[in-house]
């Protein structure tokens, strides 16, 4: 069943699209001003379809009072913490400013960047359900090696760096999202000199044709090998038509990551695995700057598609009576 199922329609309004490349024909608009457009008409910032659920207590996904209330969180930590630094501070008057008479279209404003997350998932949805022949689809996780932990976290060199490694793999359709997280190593049994250095990690996931990606899975796990940073840098997962997995591509929110190591009454020693916490406020900082820097769009990594204004008919409303 469609996610987005056709009713009685009349008037048409415009939307945001996904379109493959043509060849003979440049792509006109920059992804970035294609959705900022969508975002001052408020698109993305209602509870209109699609929707999931995340995690795995199922929670539902956020709604626009949650990011409000993280709007204001976000913005008295920044005036608290922020100091006199001007970039900050003028940050977090454009999120104090952010409402739905006026959006201001930041990077790091939870309620632009869950609208942004929302388009993006919408128009995959449409994409997909357009071309069920490209498929079947499966879901890739790639995880380069981190570049140096003290250097300013740059999403713009790591799209240049994760789109090279997937050309070179031969992937030439796919939509991807790079995620952030905070990376410590907290196996307290293990030697300091075992344990890995805290590191942010920029890493890809996404959606791509199977076939595509099935071909690619070799190079990929030459070019990106295992290491004691990264168990598993390159991973993939059918894809079973849930929109969770595509928002999860271009999830708004960061995580600080813990590797920890866990009993199992199945195996003789402790298992490495990894558990979530919230950020601090340095790495809060460090990726509210990294956000400013990236622009909307520049955590969107898009091979063979671009974005683009679409009309689509809105339903016809019933006569009153």
């Amino acid at each position: 069943m469609p996610l987005f199922p056709q009713r009685n329609l009349l008037h048409s309004q415009t939307s945001l699209g996904l379109a493959c490349n043509d060849p003979d024909e440049p792509v006109r608009r920059a992804a970035e001003v294609v959705v900022q457009r969508m975002l001052r008409r408020g698109s993305g910032y209602g509870i209109a379809g699609p929707t999931w659920r995340e995690g795995k207590r199922q929670r539902p996904a956020a709604r626009p009072r949650d990011v409000k209330a993280a709007a204001r969180k976000l913005k008295k930590r920044l005036e608290r913490n922020g100091g006199v630094d001007p970039e900050l501070l003028n940050i977090a008057v454009e999120l104090g400013n952010c409402d739905r008479r006026h959006r201001c279209l930041h990077p790091a404003c939870p309620q632009c960047g869950r609208a942004v997350q929302r388009l993006f998932v919408r128009a995959l949805v449409r994409f997909l359900e357009a071309n069920e022949h490209l498929g079947p689809w499966v879901m890739l996780s790639l995880i380069l090696p981190p570049l140096d932990p003290g250097r300013e976290i740059d999403f713009a060199a790591e799209r240049a760096r994760y789109t090279a490694v997937l050309r070179r793999a031969g992937l030439r359709l796919g939509a991807f999202g790079l995620d952030l997280s905070f990376n410590e190593d907290d196996r307290r049994m293990l030697s300091e000199a075992d344990r890995f250095a805290p590191h942010p990690c920029v890493h890809l996931y996404g959606i791509a044709p199977a076939g595509q990606v099935e071909a690619a899975l070799p190079v990929l796990r030459r070019l990106v090998p295992a290491t004691n940073l990264v168990c598993r840098p390159v991973r993939r997962k059918r894809f079973d038509g849930n929109p969770a997995a595509l928002a999860y591509s271009h999830k708004p929110r960061f995580t600080r990551r813990l590797t920890i190591l866990r009993d199992d009454p199945r195996r003789a020693s402790p298992v490495r695995t990894t558990r979530d916490r919230v950020l601090t406020v340095e790495q809060e900082i460090r990726a509210v700057r990294a956000l400013a820097r990236a622009g909307l769009t520049g955590r969107i990594v898009l091979l063979g598609v671009h974005f683009e204004p679409v009309p689509i008919a809105r339903p016809r409303r019933a006569p009153r009576t």
